[in-house]
């Protein structure tokens, strides 16, 4: 294992700290995880596993071995210092080379004078090495935010629309306010432990987050209350991923399984349409819970999504269920969503 990198989303950097600590976890290795900046993490890992993190997270966008950090400062009066860390970059084959500045959080430094001096050093450092821009066998990426820089050599980026064809108003059937893509996989990466665990949606709607679960290589279902939402539900899960997928139409107060399920992750509806079955938001929600204990296997976990102005009535309800962690996302200025995950005590 070696010392790596990962760059985290601007949109909500805690919660894609948490996503990608839980799924390095999954993988049994960042035990000495922690956050350099609050876009930037640091774990050891075996760097053939980060293409496979990267494709996993929803809010990861790039990783790579990590070589070095400092202060931004220096940046404009020479290169970054190289130590014997870079002597990693000498590997049999690698012959051609190129120098990537990702600048974050509108750092002041001229990126191609800094891509200019660090190429420099580089070719003086390992005189064999040349750049190549179109086709090279290394890239070296520096990410320079406003105090701090850290460079290292990557292994995998997100490409750039990778959610664009499954965002809600794209899926072949669509219905108002369905979850996005990118939350539904974080939810998905939270609740799940390991590779392989089976996962459940209570009340699926559309099918985000059932539709990533799959993508992902887990045995997903849906289950949905109103016919003609469970088979729209059905037309996403066959177009995205046919073979993991299942839809189920049943009430989510009454579900139809016993400790079948190792995670459970969902957004249940509130506002005027929390009054599911005419049952309102709390009741809701404690009917919920209480099935979900017998649903779950031992140990399993839960993510859920609630308004902020709701938490208290989750916590309420989740008799028998261990908090672990719970992060904020704005959505305008009269809706935070509070992400919580929980495991069955």
């Amino acid at each position: 294992m070696v010392k790596c990198f990962f760059l985290l989303s601007g949109e909500n950097p805690y919660l894609s700290a948490a996503e990608l600590q839980h799924i390095l976890e999954i993988y049994r290795h960042g035990q000495d995880f922690q956050l350099l900046t609050p876009r930037v993490a640091v774990a050891s890992t075996p760097p053939g596993i980060l293409s496979d993190v990267v494709s996993r997270a929803a809010y990861t966008k790039m990783a790579g071995v990590y070589l070095g950090h400092g202060q931004t400062s220096i940046l404009p009066e020479g290169a970054i210092p190289m130590d014997d860390d870079w002597r990693i970059i000498e590997q049999p084959g690698v012959e051609k080379f190129r120098v990537d500045v990702v600048k974050l959080g509108g750092a002041a430094v001229n990126s191609v004078e800094v891509e200019k001096k660090t190429a420099e050093a580089l070719s003086s450092l390992f005189p064999r090495l040349r750049v190549c821009m179109d086709e090279p066998d290394i890239v070296v990426g520096v990410l320079v935010m406003p105090d701090t820089y850290v460079a290292g050599l990557l292994k995998a980026v997100k490409p750039k629309h990778f959610f664009q064809l499954r965002r809600a108003g794209r899926r072949p059937f669509r219905i108002p306010s369905a979850l996005q893509p990118k939350l539904a996989r974080c939810l998905v990466n939270l609740s799940v432990a390991s590779l392989n665990c089976n996962l459940l949606d209570p009340f699926a709607g559309s099918g985000a987050v059932v539709v990533e679960a799959g993508l992902l290589g887990h045995e997903a279902v849906g289950l949905e209350l109103r016919t003609w939402i469970s088979n729209g539900m059905a037309v996403n899960t066959s177009f995205f991923c046919p073979s993991v997928c299942h839809v189920v139409q049943g009430d989510a107060a009454r579900m139809p399984f016993r400790r079948a399920f190792a995670a459970v992750a969902t957004d249940p509806p509130y506002g005027k349409s929390s009054t599911l079955a005419g049952r309102g938001f709390k009741q809701l929600l404690t009917r919920f819970f209480e099935t979900v204990q017998t649903l779950l296997l031992p140990g399993g976990r839960v993510s859920i999504v609630v308004p902020d102005s709701e938490y208290e009535t989750l916590l309420e309800a989740s008799k028998g269920f261990k908090p672990l962690q719970r992060h904020d996302v704005y959505v305008h200025k009269s809706l935070t969503r509070r992400v919580v995950v929980l495991k069955l005590e």
